[in-house]
This record gives C-alpha cells, structure tokens and sequence, in this order.
C-alpha cells in the first residue's frame, strides 16, 4: 500500500515499522524457513504471543507470531497463494458494509489483474515426483477434477498444484521486496520513507470546525532506545498492525468498549464495542500417514522442508459459489531421514467459531488476551472431519496403486470411526496463523463493526485500517494474496478520498 500511495509524487508517505530491515539471509532461503521461523524462531525478528487455553482442544494454548521485520508477516510465512473465493468474499463484503462501489466480484477481478502483473507467481510443476500418481488417486476416489487455471480465473474448483511467493529459482518474493526493494523505488522516490525499529504507542486527538473528532499526530517510540518521537498527521493515520497489535493499538488510544475502557483508567474517544471481537482463524490439521513402497523408496526428489507442497483440494465438492468450508493440501513428503511418507493438512476454511483479543493494561508493551475459541460452533469439526476423510480416501486409493505400503501402521484407515477422527483433530489441532477479523468493516449504521465499508473508524475523521483485521470474516484462503488485493483497494480508496478532499 506504501509503494501504491507515493507513486502519486504529491503524496508523502512515512511508514512506520516495528521491526529490522531484511538483512537475515534466511528470508529469502525458501528450503528451511520452516525450521527458521515455525520451529526455531528468532527473537530479533519474531514475536511469540500466547493465547488462552482452548477447551475444545483439551487446554492446549496456542502459540501465533508476529513478525519483526520490514514486509512484515509476508517476509516469513509459509509463501503459500491461493485464489480461494475472492469473488465471493467481496461480493459478500459489499452487501454487509453496503458499499457495492468498492466491493464486489468484478472488483475482485480486477485487482487481481493487478496483483498478478506485479507478482510473478511460482507454479509448481506438475510432472514432479509423486504428482500424477496424488493427482489419479485424488481424481479415482473424490471424484475432483483438474483444474490448471482455476488460480488465475478465481475458481477454485477441482484440484490444482499450489502457487507460491517465490521465483523458480527458489527465492521468497514479497510486497515490500516486489514493490519497493528490488524495483529500488525506495532508492528513487523522495515522498517515500520507511522508519525501522519503531512503534506507534498513542494518538493526539482534536475537533474539527465540523466538531469532528481527528488525529493530529501520533507518537512513535523506538523499540531499542525507547526515546519518543511526535509526528505530526496531514492527511490520514493508515493503521496496519495485523488482527492483534491493531485492535489493542486501538483500545490504548480510547478506541473500544466503553465499559472495558473505563475499567482500566482509559478515556473513552470512541465507544466501538466491536473493536477485538470476531477474531476468526484457520485451524489447520496435520497428517502423516503411509510411507512409500520399499520398491519406490529410492526415488527420491528436492522438496521444502516441513512443507506439504503437492495438490490443493478445496470442498465440499460442490461447494463453487457458495464459498469452501475446508481445504486439503495432499503430497509425499521427504523428510531428511526418513522414507518418503504420505502426508495431508486440512484446514478449516470458513470457520463460525468466534473468539476476541482485548487489552489488559495501559502498558503499550503488554501483550493483549487472545482467545480463539477453536471449534465452539460444532460446524466447524464436520468440516475438517470431511476434509480429514478424503485424506484418508486418496490415501488407501494410493496403497491400491502400489504407490504406499500397506504395512504401514497409520493414525487413521478405513476401518476408523467418527470418534477417532474427533480424538485426531482435537489432539493434533493447531493454528495456522491466520488470525484475522478483530476490526472488521461494516454497514455504516451496523453499531458492531468498528469501520465502514471504506475502512474508515467510525467516529474519527482521519484514520483507517487496513490489515486481516478489516476482514468482516476471514477469507477461505492463505491470508498473504487477499491482503495484498485488500492494499490495492485501499490505496486507490484512499486517493480518491484524499483528491476529493
């Protein structure tokens, strides 16, 4: 969104960053970013929060990460794209903020023109090992169908390779490497500056002729030597903080419920009980099942490690134009060590459970109460059993080809009841990290979202948020690729609404 607002020279844009620049080799190194960031991460550029214990999940506390980096979450995440079901988000985002104009499928459509000229999506190549024997499998016993470009025309239909942020030579792209690094704009453009190792900690507010409350200014703190720094606001306060820093940014700064505000000390500015609820994510269950024919072990092939590459199925089946409920990633995986091994996630896509994220203290270092109340609404546990299911079907259809052995002893088979793949996904659930919806936007005179559907804060003249927070429930995809189309709607939102003014 930075790089699409200073291409207007007139414009000048100061982004604020919490974190380092991308000087660690590690970001761009896609073959172990797993074990880097997922397993192993560092406190410089990550940071852990602990959310409460889920009883659905036996008391398991999940653990999410914010990045601590320039380019944010997209310099460490899984680099996974998929289309999901743009269209069908922003038509339904623009009947439940009444804001066709700015949401709907043909937008949808053309953003996403956008977002693939700028972005040189990696395929991956169907003939590699393993994939046509997944693919006869996944086609024999589900029935999916192939779907080659269902990424680019939005349809996620059938089953299809997976996309990915990197170059064929294996190398992670991001927003901020895309778009300002590497096409040195930060080098080119003067209106155009990026503030590292910072903070933003509270608003300055004041009225307007028009008795409208605004932002004048906003205090930043720097994150190593603590010393505090005024900036002064001319047009807008864009806040990006993601589904956690956002909501609790904005509770600080007398952004939230009433009550919970006045029971810490905190002036009320804004009375938006909305601000932290809805908080939505993506389970995600990770299977391993049968290892490959001793016959076949031999074969081997380069794989990132720790990542279920391979196919990406979404359902239910016929689930097209109503939004996919789950998605099931299926591959072979070789591990270092081991013989090559069936392998699946499964991810709860359009999940109706609800949880929230609030504030505890005054301390703008203190991290919020996350809870995300995994599997409250019973519908989401079908779902991923469906998706669980259809692991297990392309699996045995597998063993009947000769791929896997049938020896293998394995977690779940044919012979497995609806009990023991509840006991699986409660014992093996876990969080794929994408929280979002904490913000979310809204119908203008809807008392319960905190934005509008131009994702202004009601009842403040001059900020907006743009970030997985907005989402008025998460997409049915990985987060990186609808952000990305988000900044692209936001930005030209935000320079129609600054030219108009």
């Amino acid at each position: 969104m930075a790089s699409k607002l200073s291409d207007d020279k007139k414009t000048s844009v100061l982004l604020v960053e919490r974190g380092e620049w991308d000087t660690d080799p590690f970001i761009y190194n896609t073959s172990d970013w797993y074990y880097h960031w997922g397993m192993n991460p560092t406190p410089l550029y990550i940071h852990k929060y602990f959310g409460e214990s889920e009883p659905r999940l036996n008391g398991k506390k999940p653990i999410n990460l914010l990045s601590n980096m320039v380019g944010g979450c997209s310099s460490m995440n899984g680099m996974v794209s998929n289309s999901g079901s743009f269209i069908f988000d922003y038509e339904k985002w623009g009947e439940i903020t009444g804001a066709k104009e700015n949401w709907s499928g043909e937008i949808a459509k053309g953003l996403f023109k956008e977002f693939l000229d700028d972005f040189p999506i990696y395929f991956e190549n169907r003939n590699r090992t393993w994939l046509n024997e997944i693919g006869q499998a996944i086609e024999r016993s589900l029935g999916y169908q192939w779907n080659r470009d269902g990424y680019i025309h939005l349809d996620p239909s059938g089953y299809s390779t997976k996309q990915f942020w990197m170059t064929p030579m294996q190398r992670r792209i991001s927003p901020y490497s895309q778009l300002l690094k590497d096409s040195k704009a930060l080098e080119t453009r003067c209106n155009l500056n990026i503030l590292v190792n910072h903070r933003a900690v509270k608003m300055e507010y004041a009225s307007n002729w028009k008795r409208q409350v605004v932002v004048t200014g906003v205090w930043i703190q720097n994150t190593q030597t603590k010393k505090r720094w005024f900036i002064k606001v001319r047009k807008e306060v864009i806040v990006s903080m993601g589904a956690v820093e956002t909501p609790k940014f904005l509770q600080l700064n007398g952004i939230g419920d009433k009550g919970r505000l006045e029971s810490l000390g905190i002036p009320v500015v804004v009375d938006s009980p909305g601000v932290g609820r809805n908080l939505q994510d993506h389970t995600e269950v990770f299977y391993l099942g049968r290892s490959v024919a001793r016959s076949l072990v031999n074969i081997t092939y380069t794989i990132r490690n720790s990542v279920i590459d391979g196919y990406t199925i979404f359902g239910p089946r016929n689930a097209s134009t109503q939004g996919h409920k789950y998605l099931v990633n299926i591959d072979i995986i070789q591990r270092v060590g081991y013989v090559p091994t069936f392998a699946c996630n499964i991810e709860s896509n359009r999940p109706e459970s609800r949880g929230y994220v609030e504030i505890n203290s005054k301390d703008p270092l203190a991290d919020p109460v996350i809870f995300t109340n995994y599997y409250s609404d019973p519908r989401d546990l079908e779902y991923v059993i469906l998706g669980l299911q259809e692991c297990v079907q392309v699996q045995e259809e597998l063993t009947k080809m000769g791929v896997l052995d049938p020896s293998t002893p394995i977690p779940l088979g044919p012979q497995s009841t609806r009990s023991d793949y509840t006991n699986y996904i409660i014992a093996t659930s876990m969080t794929d990290y994408h929280l979002s919806s904490t913000v979310r936007m809204g119908h203008s005179k809807d008392p319960s979202s905190p934005l509008d559907g131009n994702l202004q804060v009601k009842g403040l003249k001059n900020v907006r948020v743009v970030d997985a927070s907005v989402f008025p429930f998460i997409p049915g995809a990985n987060l990186a690729t609808p952000l990305s189309l988000l900044s692209y709607q936001a930005a030209k939102l935000i320079k129609k609404s600054t030219t108009s003014n």
